[in-house]
């Protein structure tokens, strides 16, 4: 009867012990999900900037480029104008 009781004792004590791991793991699992998650979204936010930024730039560089390229036909124009005058 005791050494029944002592099995008991053993056993119950060994499933709390693991239990106690289980949850650990599980915490652990989760916070690395937690960190796996934010890093992934951090990345994917500098990426969005980057190209944000990129495709700004470009737009910048092509508005820029029209606008010297409109005043060189304008200037060429004008002076095929006064040429022609003369």
């Amino acid at each position: 009867m005791i050494l029944i009781l002592c099995i008991g004792i053993v056993v119950l004590y060994y499933r709390r012990q693991n239990r106690e791991k289980e949850e650990l793991e599980l915490k652990a699992n989760i916070l690395f999900l937690d960190q796996y998650i934010t890093d992934n979204l951090n990345k994917q936010k500098e990426e969005i900037e980057r190209k944000e930024r990129k495709e700004r730039k470009e737009t910048k560089e092509t508005k820029e480029t029209k606008e010297t390229n409109e005043t060189y036909n304008f200037n060429e124009n004008n002076t095929n104008t006064n040429e022609n005058k003369n």
